[in-house]
């Protein structure tokens, strides 16, 4: 699994129009606040409707074809929000009681 913050640099090199890199930037800084705040629900319809008003691009234009590096960033976002949930199932499931 990638760390996002390295997903996001390796995409924002590759995206070639500014309102492409300007997007990816919203979406990275909506997934950040969103898994800081202690989310873990990282679906494509929930992090473009936290960005609607941001400029994250809406749920259908991440999953078109031209969305891969949303797509990518959110599923580094998912990965990291999984793990974290694990973590806390596992504090609160009591060990051989």
């Amino acid at each position: 699994m990638s760390e996002p913050n390295e997903v996001y640099e390796a995409v924002f090199g590759q995206l070639k129009t500014s309102r492409s890199r300007k997007s990816l930037e919203a979406l990275y800084a909506v997934c950040k606040e969103h898994y800081e705040a202690g989310a873990v629900d990282f679906r494509i319809a929930t992090i473009a409707k936290l960005g609607a008003s941001r400029g994250v691009p809406s749920a259908q234009t991440i999953r078109n074809k031209t969305g891969e590096p949303y797509r990518a960033v959110i599923e580094a976002w998912q990965a990291l929000g999984s793990q974290k949930k694990q973590a806390i199932k596992a504090q609160n499931t009591p060990s051989g009681e």
